[in-house]
């Protein structure tokens, strides 16, 4: 019985004390001021919402909403961010019909929100998103240095998303609108993203290393009680 208590406290233990956080990753694993891609330019300054739609096939935790600072050095203007949800469960490309707005945030101007890599971001009460089409966009400035980059990009997506499409925003109406909607339209070019936005989600964590180091302390002795139980 003493063996199985040690064997039980070294799982406990590790399981208590093993880091638990996870990290937060952007959607993309991009940065537009310095990646490339087979297709890539910066959009026309101008006062539309610009976007992009993903297919979640796993469930994600959004905790922050972030734009793209160009030079790192603050933004020039203030940028409007949402992430809105498909509500005609379509599951093929592009996976958004404007959708109903589940998450917001403004980013502000200057260095006032934090930089994580080329994004300054905020953060917003954490929203889970499950399996459907998505969308994300955000407002642009006509008078904005804050570059909107077009980039199709390939395997950059986190593992849990799939990438549908782009809102190429030229002539739509001024203001913050569901991406694709009031005369923006999707683009046929499956994968392409307007960044521009950014959402950042909860990475499901690995096990720790202590946590694998007391597992397999675990199953050692419990192979050893097996076998001496077997001897007795």
């Amino acid at each position: 019985m003493g063996t199985i208590k040690t064997i039980a406290t070294i799982v406990f233990s590790a399981i208590t004390f093993s880091p638990t956080n996870a990290d937060v990753i952007p959607l993309l694993s991009l940065d537009p001021a310095v990646d490339s891609a087979p297709v890539k330019f910066v959009e026309p300054a101008n006062n539309k919402t610009w976007g992009y739609s993903f297919y979640v096939t796993s469930p994600i935790q959004v905790t922050y909403l972030g734009w793209n600072d160009t030079n790192r050095d603050g933004l020039s203007h203030s940028h409007q961010v949402g992430i809105w949800k498909d509500t005609t469960g379509m599951t093929s490309w592009p996976y958004i019909d404007g959708g109903q707005l589940v998450a917001s945030a403004t980013i502000p101007a200057g260095t006032a929100a934090e930089l994580s890599g080329p994004w300054r971001r905020v953060a917003i009460t954490p929203i889970t998103l499950g399996v459907g089409g998505y969308s994300v966009g955000g407002q642009n400035n006509s008078n904005s240095l804050d570059n909107m980059v077009y980039m199709f990009p390939v395997g950059v997506a986190d593992s849990r998303v799939t990438l549908g499409s782009f809102d190429d925003n030229v002539t739509g109406k001024d203001g913050f609108f569901p991406p694709g909607t009031d005369n923006g339209g999707w683009y046929a070019l499956i994968g392409g993203v307007e960044l521009g936005p950014m959402l950042f989600l909860e990475r499901v964590p690995e096990p720790s290393a202590v946590f694998l180091c007391a597992a397999a302390s675990a199953a050692s002795l419990a192979a050893c009680w097996h076998r001496r139980r077997a001897n007795s």
